[in-house]
């Protein structure tokens, strides 16, 4: 579901990240907001730009099953000389 192993790569970076976006809410309850602010995501190498979605699968799976969230926000933003992406949730962490 989350971590499904096929990818649709006819599909756009930022496609791929809303509908894993879309699953969570649907399947979980958990509210998701996906800001994607960067252009130099779509000069990355189309295997960066699956181990980005890799990670973003298993970070959402984790949540999910462990942080008993109700938000999450997943943000891919430039800086200056890259780029940033970060994944936060209102869960109960660990310690």
């Amino acid at each position: 579901m989350i971590g499904t192993t096929h990818l649709n790569l006819n599909e756009s970076f930022e496609e791929i990240v809303k509908k894993l976006a879309v699953t969570l809410e649907a399947n979980y309850n958990i509210s998701t907001k996906v800001y994607i602010g960067s252009t130099k995501i779509q000069h990355l190498s189309e295997n960066v730009q699956i181990e980005l979605i890799r990670i973003l699968q298993e970070a959402l799976s984790n949540i999910s099953r462990h942080a008993n969230a109700s938000n999450v926000e997943i943000r891919f933003v430039d800086g200056i000389d890259d780029f940033r992406f970060i994944i936060k949730d209102d869960g109960k962490g660990f310690s």
